[in-house]
């Protein structure tokens, strides 16, 4: 089973002159944002994608369009790449790399679906592996919510 770490949503909001995310503007065209991004780009599932690397942690990209306008942009971390006991230390490294860029999220929760391992912080891993445990955490930009979150699905950590 294929398992993905932590997603990172950016939703249009309004337009303006300068890049929303990365370098392309909210409301750009399909063939715009190929223009505009630096990585290569392919067309699947009605979404442009590509494979990066975010601080040395492998990601895909997608940019999500709803007739022809791009509207969001998402980042899926990769877990099968990463050590399943540190998940949650990935999100937290996101979160301050999230938090120097843009200051402190305004909100930031926990939800628990299932107590055991709650009291224990040290087994947050283990809670999360077990679908027990979901984070997030969000900023407001001028143009832009940033959507920070950890949880694993029935087929992937998100």
């Amino acid at each position: 089973m294929r398992y993905l770490i932590l997603a990172l949503l950016l939703l249009f909001m309004v337009g303006c002159n300068e890049p929303d995310f990365r370098n392309v503007r909210w409301g750009m065209s399909r063939e715009e944002v190929r223009q505009a991004e630096s990585e290569s780009l392919i067309d699947e599932y009605g979404e442009l994608t590509c494979s990066l690397k975010v601080d040395d942690f492998p990601a895909s990209l997608s940019y999500q369009f709803h007739n022809d306008c791009l509207y969001r942009a998402v980042y899926v971390f990769d877990s099968e790449s990463v050590d399943s006991s540190i998940h949650h230390e990935v999100f937290k490294i996101i979160s301050r790399i999230l938090t120097k860029k843009y200051g402190h999220a305004l909100h930031d929760s926990l939800f628990w679906s299932n107590d055991f391992y709650k009291a224990d912080s040290s087994k947050i891993n283990t809670a999360l592996w077990l679908g027990h445990v979901w984070r997030y955490q969000y900023w407001r930009l001028r143009n832009t919510w940033i959507f920070h979150s950890i949880l694993k699905t029935s087929r992937a950590f998100c």
